[in-house]
């Protein structure tokens, strides 16, 4: 079995110890078809969203601060399902012109 797919990202972690809150932000999203090393820098990756752009997510055990809640229901975001893995899948299925090895 061989990767086919990379899913590159940079991830900042926070952690809340009251509830177990557990918030990531993945950012610099980004992917390679076909791509076998991991490490090799010459090997080009293709940018998933615009710059800016990144996701957020929010885990917890017990509960969530009333605190934690209210920083994230801002006006005009709203909350939905994301997989990267997905994500990245779309931009390799558009470029068509990297060859399969």
């Amino acid at each position: 079995m061989t990767p086919h797919l990379l899913v590159d990202y940079q991830r900042v972690p926070l952690i809340f110890p009251a509830g177990n809150v557990r918030i990531t932000f993945d950012r610099f999203l980004s992917t390679g078809l076909y791509r076998k090393d991991l490490w090799d820098s010459n090997s080009a990756l293709h940018p998933v969203f615009d710059d800016g752009q990144l996701i957020m997510e929010v885990k917890y055990d017990r509960f969530l601060p009333d605190f934690i809640r209210s920083a994230i229901r801002y006006p005009g975001l709203s909350p939905f399902a994301v997989s990267k893995y997905v994500q990245c899948a779309g931009i390799c299925r558009r470029q068509s012109w990297e060859d399969q090895v």
